[in-house]
């Protein structure tokens, strides 16, 4: 797994699908640098450099889940997941949070149980969404917090209060599990017997042609997986830490029912119903303190991010600090420590509390911008709405206004 997942970048043919998954992750982070462009006047998160942390990350994802699929046996050959991506793009188009397998997965399974239709393995599918889910977790967890976008948001007691949009996306090279038919199975050179107790969960084709034998082989496939989160009430880092170990034991629970269910198929519907359900219990537990946040005064001026690059960076000023003071003079609000900037000739010793830690920290710089984006006072307005529905939503509900 180890050698065989990175060579997927550089092998012919298979390195085009990989190098255009990671061309569609770069898109979205220029997205995301658009936005911050549009907001503050410059790129935080520059995308090439995201991108590349992405792919790092993504191919060691990518062995790690190759492993945990193929531990399990999962094949993809007969399992169906080829109905997944489309409904997951349909769902998209509902709702952006709704592009999740977990939501795909479980309105396929749920109409094989109930319709028949369509022919699929329920436990594959619902093993796959728990190991991709699973794989998640743990990129959320190294690196969630690693692509932060300060926004100001208006909770819902309509206050304007600073926040984090945190935006992650991987591309993940895959190796599983598919099924190839031999006529002899002598000559495959390389097979090896594997224990009694594999596959977890079997997905063989129901009829083998004649003087043929069914093997297991490894094939290469490409994933991309997506982190959206919003921080509040905590931070960046503090969150997405909290997201991934709510997702990662929602993961773990789905796993054990999906192998529980290939082997006593009443499970199959605990599975299937705790597939989306459980999701949207994750979704609840991480957010649903976040835009119910109160606005919460500070004893002097809370610094919301720092820009790269710029002085306020260079001088050691980080998100969440709290400037108390400006060489010995008091500062409680964004005007009072502009004011005493202009007043007082650089460098200027900040009294600085960090983690109820207090330090000293000179900033000096001659012209231009500081790069400080400090957290909004009362009377600002919101500079996003994170609320705002998707355009497929926003046309209908204008499509069926009187």
């Amino acid at each position: 797994m180890i050698r065989r997942v990175p060579q997927i970048a550089v092998t012919p043919g298979l390195a085009i699908l990989f190098w255009l998954i990671a061309a569609l992750v770069f898109m979205q982070y220029v997205r995301v640098a658009n936005q911050e462009r549009q907001l503050y006047g410059v790129v935080k998160n520059a995308p090439g450099r995201q991108v590349i942390i992405a792919t790092f990350y993504g191919v060691m994802g990518g062995v790690f889940a190759s492993w945990l699929l193929t531990f399990i046996g999962i094949s993809l050959s007969h399992s169906g997941i080829i109905y997944l991506l489309p409904l997951a793009f349909l769902l998209y188009a509902i709702n952006p949070r709704f592009m999740c397998f977990s939501y795909a997965g479980g309105l396929v399974s749920l109409s094989h149980l109930v319709f028949g239709w369509p022919d699929v393995s329920v436990a594959a599918i619902m093993a796959l969404v728990a190991i991709l889910h699973i794989t998640e977790s743990i990129l959320i967890y190294l690196s969630g917090a690693s692509c932060v976008t300060p926004l100001m948001i208006r909770n819902t007691h309509h206050q304007v209060v600073g926040g984090y949009s945190m935006q992650r996306f991987w591309p993940v090279p895959l190796v599983v599990l598919m099924v190839a038919f031999v006529p002899n199975l002598a000559e495959v050179g390389s097979a090896v017997a594997m224990p009694d107790w594999w596959p977890l969960i079997a997905s063989l084709p129901e009829q083998v042609p004649d003087h043929y034998t069914s093997v297991y082989t490894l094939g290469p496939v490409m994933a991309v997986l997506g982190y959206s989160d919003l921080a509040v009430g905590s931070s960046p880092r503090a969150k997405s830490r909290l997201t991934a170990s709510y997702l990662a034991l929602y993961s773990v629970a789905l796993l054990f029912l999906s192998v529980l269910s290939a082997q006593v198929p009443i499970y199959v519907w605990g599975a299937v119903l705790f597939g989306p359900l459980g999701h949207e219990l994750v979704i609840h537990l991480s957010n649903h303190k976040e835009l119910s946040t109160p606005y919460q005064p500070s004893q002097g001026v809370r610094v919301l991010d720092v820009l790269p690059r710029f002085p306020a960076h260079a001088a050691g000023l980080r998100l969440g600090d709290e400037i108390r003071a400006v060489d010995g003079i008091p500062v409680h609000t964004r005007s009072e420590l502009y004011g005493t900037l202009a007043e007082m000739p650089a460098p200027w010793r900040l009294e600085v509390v960090r983690q109820q830690e207090r330090r000293t920290i000179v900033l000096q710089y001659e012209r231009g911008r500081s790069g400080l984006i400090l957290a909004p006072e009362p009377g600002d307005r919101p500079n996003v709405d994170v609320r705002r529905s998707s355009r497929l939503m926003a046309w209908l509900k204008q499509w069926m206004r009187p």
